[in-house]
């Protein structure tokens, strides 16, 4: 190979990470799998503690929430277990002891005992930017520009938690990581 085919070589793959920046993509979506993970099943924010522990106080939970939200049927029931009050009517909501204990009957919370920020999993689709769970896609601005945010009203739901999602040290490093690897393979 001569010089001045090596230099067309190079050139032109120079032309595709500034055309569609491969790597870069290849880094975000990395690192929003991680942060995906980190946040909605793990349950940590940024410096790896704790989002937050659920209150311990009981709860009533209205049935019309499983409808709303897809969520499974749980049990219509006071604080005794009994269906009905006294003069007959069905109870519309149900009892728990606390948010976890509702979160469990639910077939949420099974991996951890604290907040994990994943209910009906609108939250995690609204920063994903996708109708998928367990897919997150940042929002692509340009080839050289991806935005990941959440909307006004999910910032106040959280915003008591402190920094959920920002990027973590490792994440931060594991970003600049991955980026030097995929710039490398692209200029091989």
């Amino acid at each position: 190979m001569t010089t001045e085919e090596f230099l067309r070589q190079q050139d032109a793959k120079f032309r595709a990470i500034i055309e569609k920046n491969i790597p870069l993509q290849i880094a975000v979506r990395s690192i929003m799998a991680l942060q995906s993970r980190r946040i909605f099943l793990e349950g940590k924010n940024t410096s790896g503690s704790l989002i937050g522990n659920y209150s311990t106080k009981p709860i009533y939970v209205s049935g019309s929430l499983s409808k709303k939200s897809n969520l499974p049927t749980f049990p219509l029931a006071g604080k005794y277990g009994e269906t009905k009050f006294k003069n007959g009517t069905l109870h519309r909501s149900g009892y728990f002891g606390n948010y976890l204990a509702f979160k469990r009957v639910i077939n949420r919370n099974k991996r951890i005992g604290t907040v994990d920020l994943f209910l009906t999993g609108t939250l995690h689709r609204h920063w994903a930017n996708n109708d998928t769970v367990g897919k997150a896609d940042a929002r692509k601005i340009n080839q050289h520009r991806y935005v990941v945010a959440i909307s006004e009203s999910d910032v106040k739901k959280i915003e008591r938690y402190g920094n959920v999602f920002g990027l973590s040290l490792q994440e931060r490093k594991l970003f600049f990581t991955v980026l030097q690897k995929e710039f490398n393979k692209a200029t091989k």
